[in-house]
């Protein structure tokens, strides 16, 4: 649905179609992160868009007030990134399978790559949009090689919905037919024969066998023109997540933000807020909006350079999705159910699960917990046009019942857990809840305030200062003092006035303003007597007038 618009995305790779062969090795070199290099995980729940704004300080600026996290730049565009605490994916021409065929396209790619590899916005490389699985081998040379260069960040593809034809996907009938084992049989609506779930199966499959991403992305849009719904949304979610779970991989979900498709509705707050939640309640760890920026024509969130109503309605969500963000990376999914009667492609709760739904409405029910221990749940409202009453009976070991606070992002007390261990949830349209059980003496751990977060990040760094004799002579003396102390494990060669001279604090301040520390803590050792003993009591101080200040 978006290849129609790589066009107005500066610096996106155009995919060769017909590209293939094994997965690219450099002679004698691994295709995976060597030992001792950080592979890529994710760190905070992505909250990004499609279409993005030009790099600059004004639309950076606006993108990091409307609570994104994640937006797209070339090159140029990652310090403006990072002036504004915003992660960045990298757009380039050189991001393209073919690349790696011409020796001076690799030669660019490599310098690209170590440019932009130790920046402190960089977090992934965009490498294309709804590939078919003819693309898959070319796609897994390319990923090969980026996590070979730079394992520490996201080869970013994003993958067709379900709804995509044979031709899209790229799935011959034989290969689907192979799908037939192991499909899920208790999918409402679903059959083993169903070509729908057979060939979108099979699809993904192939990606992450042939591919090996890191983070799987897809897109869905659901709402359509005179109030109509798609009815592959919720299969849609259960393909991937199942997906995602047997990968060990997060998953993104790209939803509907705009009406660039002439049979598409723009959703409103309430349905966009029905999109994020259900996502969230299948375990979903990142949501896109299609699309951000562009023309009237597209009827996206900015248009001609200009705020839509629902741009605010989307910032609200996000600062929402930012508090709730924390809390599910802490969690996996374990189950995801839903109130009759049952969309395609959704499980109604067994008899023995830990929650289960004891009254009507239409909800979605997602479990979390961690080791395949659900401790925690988040029941959602499917109806996007009524708030409702879900009440669910809650058997999960505990009495007491916390829920995740949307403006502070803590666990706070939940509704009373009775001695029947019914819950009654009040939820608006389209919104979520999330919950989990404790022991009745179990404290809500304080989790700090994004503000003081901030506040702390915005300190840069800082030095420790070891007010001693390690710092004059820069050796390491251990508990020495040049064999006045008998005692000591390590009679070594400093003398023991030496030992008693010390850095001043002047100098440490001096030494931490002028290399731009925001913070220090001295270090400082305390002589008892010429027995084996010292103590050491650290200070904070806060550095004032630093470089980093200055700058």
């Amino acid at each position: 649905m978006k290849l129609s618009l790589l066009a107005v995305l500066a610096g996106l790779a155009v995919l060769s179609a017909g590209a293939s062969g094994d997965v690219w090795k450099e002679p004698n070199m691994p295709t995976t992160a060597a030992a001792g290099e950080a592979r890529w995980t994710q760190k905070q729940f992505l909250i990004t868009f499609w279409c993005p704004p030009p790099a600059t300080d004004e639309a950076l600026k606006a993108v990091a007030a409307e609570g994104y996290n994640l937006t797209w730049v070339p090159v140029e565009g990652l310090d403006v990134a990072a002036r504004h605490k915003l992660r960045a994916m990298l757009t380039s021409d050189l991001l393209n399978p073919a690349t790696l065929d011409d020796p001076a396209k690799r030669a660019a790619l490599d310098a690209l790559i170590d440019k932009a590899k130790n920046h402190p916005a960089m977090e992934a490389y965009f490498i294309t949009d709804e590939p078919g699985a003819g693309a898959f081998p070319a796609l897994g040379r390319l990923v090969a090689y980026l996590r070979q260069k730079d394992p520490a960040h996201l080869a970013y593809i994003n993958l067709f919905p379900t709804y995509a034809n044979e031709q899209q996907l790229g799935v011959s009938a034989d290969a689907a037919a192979r799908a037939k084992v192991g499909i899920p049989d208790n999918f409402a609506g679903v059959g083993t024969n169903d070509g729908t779930v057979l060939r979108y199966r099979e699809h993904l499959r192939q990606f992450v066998q042939v591919v090996k991403p890191d983070l799987i992305s897809y897109d869905h849009y659901h709402f359509l023109k005179n109030g109509v719904d798609g009815n592959q949304y919720f299969l849609n979610l259960a393909l991937i997540r199942e997906a995602a779970l047997a990968a060990g991989k997060p998953f993104l979900n790209i939803i509907q933000a705009d009406t660039i498709e002439k049979s598409w509705r723009l959703p409103n707050a309430a349905e966009t807020r029905f999109l994020v939640f259900t996502t969230m309640a299948y375990g979903g760890r990142g949501i896109s909006y299609f699309t951000y920026w562009g023309p009237e024509a597209y009827g996206g969130l900015y248009r001609d350079g200009k705020a839509s109503p629902m741009a605010r309605e989307v910032a609200a969500i996000n600062a929402e999705i930012a508090r709730f963000g924390p809390a599910l990376l802490e969690l996996d999914s374990t189950g995801v159910y839903h109130t009759a009667p049952l969309p395609y492609g959704t499980q109604a709760a067994p008899g023995d699960a830990p929650v289960q739904f004891a009254g009507g409405g239409e909800f979605v029910l997602g479990l979390f917990g961690k080791d395949k221990k659900t401790t925690a749940f988040m029941v959602v409202n499917r109806n996007y046009k009524q708030q409702a009453q879900a009440t669910l009976k809650v058997t999960l070991p505990g009495e007491k019942l916390q829920e995740l606070d949307r403006k502070t992002g803590q666990w706070v007390a939940g509704p009373a857990l009775a001695a029947d261990r019914l819950v009654k949830v009040n939820l608006l349209p389209g919104d979520g809840r999330l919950f989990r059980v404790t022991a009745a003496n179990a404290e809500s751990p304080q989790r700090a305030r994004p503000e003081s977060l901030q506040r702390w990040r915005d300190w840069r760094f800082g030095m420790f200062i070891h007010r001693g004799p390690v710092s004059i002579k820069e050796a390491e003396i251990s508990w020495s003092r040049a064999n006045s102390n008998p005692q000591c494990p390590n009679n070594g060669p400093n003398s023991g006035d030496t030992h008693n001279r010390a850095p001043s604090r002047a100098w440490s301040r001096g030494t931490s303003r002028r290399e731009g520390s925001r913070v220090f803590s001295l270090n400082t050792v305390v002589r008892f007597d010429d027995r084996f003993a010292c103590l050491a009591h650290t200070h904070a101080h806060r550095v004032r007038g630093a470089a980093s200040d200055r700058a």
